[in-house]
């Protein structure tokens, strides 16, 4: 029965990927001929443990499980299979930690530390991990704050699982999914490894072989193979879009193709605050006030019409939006030569815009921005309040589109303006990029 999950308990990542590249480079070899694996075998080896690879017991292991098959196994393709699956299974086995969690209940303790469930935030340091996942399991029949409690083994939305927690309390019950779980490798790096698997023997394999090798010899098989992974699969991406396609979701052929499902943004969907914490959060004396700042800005609406205004702003955060009083000015970029809607309540501080451009990431991932409003250059807008006026701040919460081909990280702070009555005409003030570089 596996022990209960609570705040500050650890999560951690397998090295799958590791073990899956190792074996898909092993398996390679493999294919063209034993006396080529036993090559492979003694200079990754060689050039592992002379640099000093962390993970030479996971490699050497995948190598010479997959040597043992080459010399019982006559056909390439399977013996490749074979090595992935073997070095993935290797790498599943060793897991260690990559964060904690961050998020627990309010009002329910597990040996005096908040219970974990599912919904609850993470932060992870595993290098490509999105910021604002969630644990995505729990027990099916036990619950805390009405959602799946959190156990050890439990899995986040970016793959990893929670490897720790309490040492007396345990929650039995079969698993229950709830949020979609990222694989630990991804489809892309699937297909990069079987396209490079086709390369041509002789002369094209010697060319291939050959930075390969010195790849290996000067960061040894483990960084190598995740280098190569990661670069082979991001050309993949480019390639399959033609020469334009720099940044996958920014690509004419993107726009060109979903055109009527981008236009209306009928696919997009923010993954942050759930309908039944938004609703909830509209009976508090501050949702109420919200409300009637709604009711203030468009009198001549229905509630039902002004209430589900209010949910669907309140979800596009990460957490449930904050009011507080401003009597100071507020930002908003639009793609270059679009005016700023009357309508759109979405601003940010000029702090706000500053913390964007440090960051690291382009703007639209930062703002979880949908695809049709992504642009190279933004032009950016400032408004003034009449006086001291009432705001409600949250942070961007992810985003995904076109059923999560697109997906954003978001993450910034936002500012909501729900009555832009008590507020200036916006002025535009200057460009920026989406890369945050300031024209």
């Amino acid at each position: 029965m596996p022990a209960a999950a609570r705040l500050g308990d650890p999560i951690g990542h397998s090295k799958a990927m590791t073990g899956f590249l190792a074996g898909a480079a092993v398996g390679f070899a493999a294919t063209v001929g034993v006396a080529v694996v036993a090559g492979a075998v003694a200079s990754a080896v060689a050039a592992e443990v002379v640099s000093g690879g962390l993970a030479t017991p996971l490699v050497a292991g995948v190598l010479v499980t997959a040597g043992e098959l080459a010399v019982n196994v006559v056909a390439g393709g399977y013996l490749a299979s074979k090595a992935e699956e073997i070095g993935e299974r290797a790498g599943s086995g060793m897991t260690s930690a990559t964060g904690t969690i961050v998020e627990g209940s309010s009002n329910v303790s597990i040996n005096g530390k908040p219970a974990a469930f599912v919904t609850r935030k993470v932060v992870c340091s595993k290098t490509g991990h999105q910021p604002g996942d969630m644990i995505a399991e729990g027990a099916s029949t036990v619950f805390i704050n009405g959602k799946p409690a959190a156990r050890v083994g439990d899995r986040i939305v970016c793959g990893g699982v929670v490897i720790s927690g309490s040492s007396n309390v345990f929650i039995g019950s079969p698993k229950k999914q709830v949020l979609k779980v990222n694989p630990e490798v991804p489809d892309r790096v699937r297909t990069a490894v079987f396209i490079a698997s086709l390369l041509p023997a002789g002369g094209g394999l010697l060319r291939a072989v050959r930075p390969a090798l010195q790849a290996v010899a000067e960061k040894g098989l483990t960084g190598s193979l995740k280098a190569g992974g990661k670069v082979l699969g991001e050309a993949m991406e480019r390639r399959s879009l033609g020469p334009k396609g720099e940044n996958f979701y920014k690509t004419k052929y993107l726009k060109e193709k979903y055109a009527e499902d981008l236009k209306e943004t009928r696919t997009f969907k923010t993954n942050g605050v759930s309908e039944k914490d938004a609703v909830d959060y509209l009976g508090t004396d501050e949702g109420k006030a919200y409300i009637k700042k709604l009711q203030e800005a468009d009198p001549t609406s229905k509630f039902n019409r002004i209430e589900r205004r209010a949910i669907d702003q309140i979800r596009s955060g990460s957490s449930l939006p904050s009011s507080s009083q401003t009597s100071s000015s507020m930002i908003k970029i639009v793609p270059e030569g679009n005016s700023v809607s009357p309508h759109s309540p979405f601003f940010m501080t000029e702090e706000g815009l500053q913390e964007a451009q440090a960051s690291g990431k382009t703007l639209s991932n930062h703002f979880g921005l949908p695809v049709i409003s992504e642009s190279d250059v933004y032009d950016i807008y400032r408004t003034t309040p009449n006086g001291e006026v009432t705001v409600y701040t949250s942070r961007v919460a992810p985003t995904s589109e076109l059923g999560g081909l697109v997906t954003r990280d978001g993450g910034a702070g936002q500012t909501l303006i729900l009555n832009r009555g008590e507020w200036s005409e916006p002025v535009k003030i200057g460009r920026i990029t989406n890369k945050g570089v300031m024209e």
